[in-house]
């Protein structure tokens, strides 16, 4: 069965369900598989799959995310998050910059890390 990995379906994060056992809340079966990774303050882009090239399971990869935070302060801050799409541990994040990006393509930043366009 194939992942599906969806922002949105958690208010702070992605999920990532077995589309035959589906997450629905309180009303999860038993036999549903779904992994989430979520953080208070946050909204996620569209997640993309990156497959390893090596892999045996068809989850063998990563999932990669715009993250937009919205800090204590009120402050805005943008990271990319990096996922075991397997597990949805994080396994990476690299801080993009004090500003909200919509999407991970056609987001570009300046060298000091303003954001500059959203296509």
């Amino acid at each position: 069965h194939a992942p599906s990995y969806a922002s949105g379906a958690v208010v702070n994060g992605l999920i990532k369900l077995d589309l035959n056992h589906p997450y629905l809340g309180p009303n999860t079966s038993e036999e549903s598989s779904a992994k989430i990774w979520d953080q208070p303050g946050c909204s996620c882009a569209e997640p993309i799959f990156i497959p390893n090239p090596d892999a045996l399971e068809e989850d063998d990869g990563v999932v990669m995310s715009i993250v937009n935070a919205v800090l204590e302060d009120g402050s805005e801050s943008c990271f990319l998050l990096i996922l075991d799409a397997a597990t949805m541990k994080e396994l990476a994040r690299a801080t993009l910059g004090n500003f909200n990006a919509v999407t991970l393509h056609g987001s570009f930043v300046d060298k000091h890390g303003r954001g500059i366009a959203v296509n």
